[in-house]
Parts: C-alpha cells; sequence; structure tokens
C-alpha cells in the first residue's frame, strides 16, 4: 500500500525529539507537514515528506510494524 511519511526534527532544551506520521495522500500529509510548521514554527525545508510503501502481506506487515517500533539500545 502507497502512502506518505511525514517526518520532522525538533529541539528544545531537553534534547532532539523527532515527529513522524503516515498519511494517506499527499493533500492529508501536505496539510500536516503545515500544521507542524505553525505549530512547532519550522521552516518548510525542516519537514520532510517521502513517499512509503507498508507491506500487506501479514509477515511483512509485522516486521514493518516492530520496525516502527524498535528502540535502538
Amino acid at each position: 500500500m502507497r502512502c506518505y511519511k511525514v517526518t520532522a526534527a525538533i529541539s528544545d532544551e531537553n534534547g532532539v525529539y523527532h515527529l513522524k506520521h503516515y498519511a494517506e495522500t499527499q493533500a492529508c500529509a501536505t496539510a500536516v507537514k503545515k500544521e507542524w510548521m505553525e505549530k512547532h514554527s519550522l521552516k518548510r525545508s525542516e519537514v520532510d515528506i517521502e513517499k512509503a510503501d507498508i507491506p500487506l502481506a501479514k509477515g511483512d506487515l509485522l516486521e514493518f510494524i516492530n520496525g516502527l517500533v524498535r528502540v535502538d539500545s
């Protein structure tokens, strides 16, 4: 399944944290980008939108989801 991944890195006094959102259409991804730019005072170049493919086969989908929640130690 094709979708759009919106990402941004935000720095504050507590460090850097990353925002990530998957949108079903490019229009939805653009709306998220605009919302983040306003809410976090980000520049256009600080928020990225890229196409993403989410696998639909059960094993591949579970691997994809696990990759999203994996914590590096």
